[in-house]
């Protein structure tokens, strides 16, 4: 069987630009380098759709539904539409970004029978696994992004999808893109950074009053906020408004969306993830293949992602003090933050580059297009976890 012909849909579960989307990308381009044949469908126009233009990735533009029996007419439209595209793709394979993209083509999935994986990289309520997979054909597996979501959630969805495989796939950068800076670089000012979009989780406000520690110990730093109010909640203008309250609003600086995020990440001198929950920590490894040292907070997957007191430093969650002591540490030992830079750069390019990762999924998907994990039922499927 040749493999190489075979052609994968990949379900993006947002039109907005977060860490899941840059990972669906990176997972698009890999496969398209090694002659795979790949489409993705957005729900919506939106940044998504401007990056798969730019990255010439064919793509379409459709609405999901989650189907209803109690309205039929939609769910054969819906059907019927979707036929469409398996026909017009040749489709092999789908590859859904989270719970809700699965569900939305459970039935059309089954209908050709088409392998149907879904990824989970962020934890779902309890409520929503048991009712997303109820009176619905299921996946034929599951991709956690890390040791520690498999863990939380596993039992969960083995109750919801029993026999159905679970499997573990770290995230991954593309080293070639993310690298460190051509040439030594030194700012007057050090530029420390957070890599996130704006929602409470990923910990805004203990950046701030991180932030805070740090001025008033007399370090004159800069610190980056990137990334954008992706759902318009006010939290831009929230951030901004604490920052004036802390008195360091003339050393924070609000950079929104930025579309060069490598070259971004080069400039900086300490990326921090102080988040509150966080199953993998996409931005920190963007940060150690730019050769950056990291500060991030202990929880969920990070600390499958940095080696405390080697690729970076590990602080508990919401504890603004512990960031500044551990960003205090890298500013003045900076032989010990350049060291902790090319270790991160070496961990990352051996466990988490873009080959590394998009191989061991076409592993994966060779499994399933090999015909030795294809139910008709999509739960016939054994239980064993593959970690990979």
């Amino acid at each position: 069987m040749n493999l190489k012909s075979h052609s994968i849909l990949l379900l993006s579960n947002s039109s907005n630009l977060g860490g899941g989307e840059r990972s669906l990308l990176l997972i698009a381009q890999g496969l398209i380098r090694r002659n795979w044949k790949v489409h993705v469908a957005v729900p919506a126009s939106g940044r998504m759709t401007a990056e798969l233009t730019a990255a010439e990735i064919p793509h379409t533009v459709v609405p999901y539904a989650l189907h209803s029996w109690k309205k039929p007419f939609r769910f054969l439209l819906d059907l019927r539409r979707w036929s469409r595209i398996f026909k017009g793709i040749s489709c092999d394979l789908i590859h859904a970004n989270d719970i809700s993209t699965a569900r939305s083509l459970a039935y059309s999935a089954r209908q050709f029978r088409l392998p149907l994986l879904c990824h989970i990289r962020y934890p779902p309520e309890s409520s929503y696994v048991d009712w997303a997979f109820r009176g619905v054909p299921r996946p034929n597996a599951f991709v956690f992004n890390s040791h520690a979501m498999k863990a939380e959630l596993g039992s969960l969805i083995m109750s919801a999808c029993p026999r159905v495989r679970q499997i573990v796939l770290h995230n991954a950068v593309d080293t070639e893109n993310f690298h460190p800076p051509s040439q030594d670089t030194h700012n007057d000012r050090p530029i420390v950074a957070i890599l996130a979009n704006l929602v409470p989780v990923k910990g805004h406000d203990d950046f701030l009053a991180m932030a805070m520690h740090l001025c008033q110990r007399g370090y004159k730093c800069r610190y980056w906020i990137i990334g954008e109010d992706v759902f318009r909640t006010g939290a831009d203008q929230q951030l901004r408004q604490k920052a004036a309250e802390l008195g360091i609003g003339s050393h924070v600086e609000f950079l929104g969306h930025v579309r060069d995020v490598p070259n971004t990440l080069r400039r900086i001198d300490i990326l921090v993830c102080p988040s509150t929950v966080e199953t993998f920590g996409r931005c920190l490894i963007e940060a150690m293949a730019c050769g950056k040292p990291v500060v991030a907070t202990r929880v969920g997957g990070i600390p499958e992602v940095v080696d405390d007191s080697v690729t970076g430093i590990l602080v508990a969650p919401r504890e603004p003090r512990q960031l500044a002591d551990a960003v205090e540490s890298l500013l003045t030992d900076r032989d010990r933050s350049e060291e902790m830079g090319r270790a991160g750069r070496r961990s990352v390019v051996a466990n988490f580059s873009e080959q590394v990762h998009v191989d061991k999924l076409i592993t994966i998907y060779e499994q399933f297009l090999g015909g030795r994990c294809l139910p008709s039922n999509g739960d016939e499927c054994e239980s064993t976890s593959m970690s990979t």
